[in-house]
């Protein structure tokens, strides 16, 4: 289910690159209070259905950290304002019960 992930960031990425040539999307990007909001399912799937101590749940919680600095770079190269805020969260944690 990692490629849910990616897909995820996938579509944020496109996103930025099609607002390069969308003055209208470019204008609502760079609105003040903007959020963006990445949805990464693989890990609760993945975690879920092969147990979270299983090789697939291990790499897919590297899959999402990879996409994490991804994200960073992204939104630090695009806005290049210095002024942005991360948050990370989760809706519970994992058991192998």
């Amino acid at each position: 289910a990692s490629f849910l992930d990616e897909w995820s960031f996938d579509q944020f990425r496109a996103l930025l690159n099609r607002s390069n040539d969308d003055p209208n999307i470019k204008q609502l990007l760079h609105q003040d209070n903007v959020v963006i909001f990445l949805h990464l399912l693989g890990c609760d799937t993945n975690g879920h259905a092969h147990k979270p101590y299983s090789s697939i749940y291990l790499n897919n919680v590297k899959v999402v950290d990879d996409i994490a600095r991804r994200t960073y770079d992204l939104v630090e190269n695009y806005f290049k304002d210095n002024a942005t805020a991360y948050i990370f969260t989760a809706d519970h944690g994992m058991s192998d019960k």
